[in-house]
């Protein structure tokens, strides 16, 4: 019978909370700076912040998604057993 590291899904799980509370706090830098840009209609901090922070969206979003299909997999492996062992 094949077993479910818990540690593993422990940490992955984590590691993904983490990240998505990077992604939020990215998210919120933007709406800060779009919030000012249209207020004062100037656009040059709007496209520096996006174009600074372009690759580092970009970075995150590939570590979210493999770390939400190691997520996905172990989730299933442990459904399988579940099922199979009924």
């Amino acid at each position: 019978m094949q077993k479910i590291d818990t540690e593993e899904l422990i940490t992955l799980a984590m590691n993904q909370t983490g990240l998505i509370e990077i992604m939020n706090d990215y998210l919120e830098d933007l709406a800060t700076v779009l919030g000012r840009s249209k207020r004062t209609g100037d656009t040059h901090l709007l496209e520096y912040t996006v174009q600074r922070n372009m690759g580092r969206y970009d970075s995150l979003v590939a570590m979210l998604r493999n770390n939400a299909a190691e997520l996905t997999q172990m989730v299933d492996a442990a459904e399988g057993m579940v099922t199979n062992h009924d």
